[in-house]
């Protein structure tokens, strides 16, 4: 039997995109923000905000993803993982759960809570592997106004 998100990768990446913008107007909903307020945190309209809540973008932006979510105190994670599911005939693993586990496993930081290096240094290997390393140290530097921009929103954002 095919899951949904076997049709094509545009309808998967729509509805992740609807997942993400449910959690952030299931956010809204229990803040006391007005539209009004998020809309100017994020330099949109009010109305655009609406059109985004109501009719959620096909493919955003992951920019605009970390926007919304720092405007409303929350981060992102983009996460791959492997449910031994290769033909994806469960589809993914719902928000809601990874969410919940992280909860409940005291909502670690990092590994440390699942293993340390002298119980298992196997696995924490990524974590030292100088590929990973390099790309995690690289300075990559934004062109002046993005990051006046993004200063002016982390301000903005309380961050």
């Amino acid at each position: 039997m095919n899951h949904w998100t076997q049709e094509s990768t545009k309808d998967f990446a729509f509805h992740l995109s609807l997942d993400f913008f449910t959690q952030l107007q299931d956010r809204f909903d229990d803040s006391e923000m007005l539209r009004k307020e998020f809309a100017k945190q994020l330099g949109i309209s009010a109305g655009r905000v609406s059109q985004v809540f109501n009719n959620p973008p096909e493919n955003p932006k992951v920019d605009s993803l970390v926007r919304y979510a720092q405007a409303l105190g929350l981060k992102v994670s983009i996460v791959a993982y492997d449910d031994s599911d290769s033909r994806n005939d469960k589809g993914p693993v719902f928000s809601g759960v990874i969410a919940k586990c992280w909860e409940v496993m005291g909502k670690p930081r990092d590994l440390s809570a699942f293993t340390s290096a002298a119980d298992n240094p196997q696995s924490i290997n990524w974590l030292q592997n100088e590929s990973f390393n390099r790309i995690a140290s690289q300075d990559k530097k934004r062109p002046q106004a993005d990051n006046q921009r993004f200063s002016d929103f982390n301000k903005a954002a309380g961050l």
